[in-house]
């Protein structure tokens, strides 16, 4: 090796292991952290403290949402509790990502803005935002920054109105969101929130000392910058989205509960922050199913859970399947709640693909058809067709993609 190979090797070994020595400091610091966070909660229940008084009022549940079919819905549902770990479930390719930059939009505005927007009147039901608008923050692990502006665009483009006036409430509302919308994209990047450490530790063992190693989950300098965005001044944050969950977490995360529970800690955390924002968590479905993929820890930990799936046609329509049939149904997806803490659960909302978003629409129909051969009109879709395509033998929801 030459004088230049040798000091650039030796320069090398130098930085490593400073980096090893300021991991080393890190994962210290973090330790003390925890010691003195847990000594101060273990003095607080020595002894336990009392309830306290009961006689006051006690604020319901805030949530970030309603369910309703317009501002004066006496009947109207909370959706996606607030201060809390929410989870939203759903098959590869239904556009849950779609639909989770359409609630951003929305929570920026607040003030009754709809999630979905309403071109016509194919239903009354829709997701509004409660309270006044706010920051929100969506970090996304599977898809690129511009085509979440692409969906954000497309979304202002379809609550546009006609006339002056909804001209300038458009610009507003665009304004609006560039300056409350944040926007994170972690494709190709490690964006884990959390890792396990090891590190040594002196103890005693029968008058003799030693050591041992022990593992402890600590932030990654990802996770740290995100917890010290959220604690910054300024306006508050509504919500966090994270999608999808796999992305933050390890993958033993999905099969493995101890792991799982790390993971929904990790983002549990970020609602203890400063503004205690409501925290979504994007998850994929099992195989076959619209309920969240792999361990029980997970819709454990969450106190609110949803699951976006396409609607399939009835049984009986599975047995004698038709193309047009299928990509009818195929069309629809269905937003519905299998848990909730905090309020009523099985609230649907039925909604479909149209011009870059999602509207809302009704339940899809088998066709009934008419003496002369009309379709049902109540084709949500609009372009319910008599095509020339060859049926198929066997139901093909693949059938029903459409690009998402």
């Amino acid at each position: 090796m030459t004088d230049e190979e040798n000091v650039a090797a030796q320069t090398a070994k130098m930085q490593d292991k400073a980096a090893e020595a300021k991991a080393a400091i890190e994962a210290a610091e973090h330790h003390a952290e925890h010691n003195e966070r847990r000594s101060k909660w273990l003095k607080g229940l020595n002894p336990p403290k009392p309830i306290g008084v009961l006689s006051k009022p006690i604020p319901e549940r805030k949530h970030l949402l309603e369910l309703g079919t317009g501002p004066f819905d006496q009947e109207a549902v909370g959706w996606i509790p607030e201060g809390v770990c929410s989870l939203i479930a759903a098959p590869g390719g239904t556009g849950k990502t779609t639909m989770l930059m359409q609630l951003a939009c929305a929570l920026t505005l607040g003030n009754g803005a709809t999630v979905f927007p309403k071109p016509s009147m194919w239903s009354k039901a829709n997701l509004t935002a409660r309270g006044s608008g706010g920051r929100v923050l969506v970090v996304l692990g599977e898809e690129e920054l511009t085509q979440a502006k692409r969906t954000v665009q497309a979304w202002l483009e379809a609550q546009r109105g006609v006339g002056e006036n909804a001209q300038l409430e458009s610009r507003a509302r665009a304004a609006h969101i560039s300056e409350r919308l944040h926007v994170i994209a972690c494709v190709g990047h490690d964006s884990r929130l959390y890792s396990e450490v090891q590190f040594s530790r002196e103890i005693v063992v029968n008058g003799e000392p030693g050591t041992t190693r022990e593992a402890r989950t600590m932030p990654t300098k990802f996770g740290t910058a995100i917890r010290k965005a959220l604690q910054a001044d300024g306006e508050p944050w509504r919500a966090v989205i994270l999608d999808p969950l796999v992305k933050f977490a390890g993958w033993k995360s999905e099969n493995d509960n101890a792991e799982a529970n790390r993971a929904m800690d990790a983002c549990s955390a970020l609602a203890a922050t400063k503004h205690a924002p409501a925290v979504i968590v994007a998850h994929h479905s099992a195989k076959g199913s619209s309920g969240a993929r792999g361990a029980s820890a997970i819709v454990d930990a969450a106190r609110w859970v949803a699951t976006l799936d396409r609607c399939a046609p009835p049984e009986e329509k599975k047995q004698q399947p038709d193309v047009d049939e299928v990509h009818r149904y195929g069309q629809v997806r269905r937003l519905a709640t299998s848990k909730a803490n905090y309020a009523e659960t099985g609230n649907v909302i039925n909604i479909t693909w149209r011009e870059g978003v999602f509207v809302p629409c009704e339940a899809p129909k088998p066709k009934s058809g008419t003496a002369d051969g009309v379709d049902d009109p109540s084709d949500p879709t609009g372009d319910a067709k008599t095509s020339t395509k060859t049926a198929k033998t066997s139901y093909d929801p693949k059938a029903a993609e459409v690009g998402l």
